[in-house]
């Protein structure tokens, strides 16, 4: 296989500035991502095994809408958060900055399509859509 790294991004644990400023941090909910993955495995340490899970999905999109609609804090990546969205990295220990899983993004194709032009175009188009170019 090929693989070009096409950018780098994080995974932050967020919260709805409604949810953070009207719910005491002792009673938080969480919502889990339900895949088996690096960073839902970070979220899950991050949180604790006695946190109380309000919803999980294993759909990013029900994540944040669980988390715009302040059900409970959860992992979401950067990309995927927007100012519109009033959410906020949030720290799980109060004395410490919020914490971040860092990740890649990568393009990966079989080595003997990656030379065929209609393949180079789209792995192009992709890597300048979605990276540094």
């Amino acid at each position: 296989l090929a693989v070009r790294r096409i950018s780098h991004f994080s995974y932050r644990i967020y919260g709805h500035e409604g949810y953070l400023k009207t719910i005491r941090r002792e009673d938080w909910h969480f919502v889990q991502i339900a895949v088996n993955t690096r960073f839902s495995r970070w979220f899950s340490e991050q949180i604790g095994e006695d946190a109380d899970i309000s919803f999980a999905s294993n759909d990013f999109a029900a994540v944040k809408q669980a988390v715009c609609g302040q059900i409970g804090i959860g992992i979401l990546p950067d990309f995927a958060v927007f100012p519109a969205d009033r959410l906020h990295p949030v720290s799980l220990n109060s004395d410490a900055p919020p914490r971040e899983f860092p990740a890649e993004l990568l393009l990966v194709m079989h080595e003997d399509v990656r030379h065929s032009p209609s393949v180079r175009a789209v792995a192009d188009y992709w890597g300048n859509v979605l990276g540094n170019g």
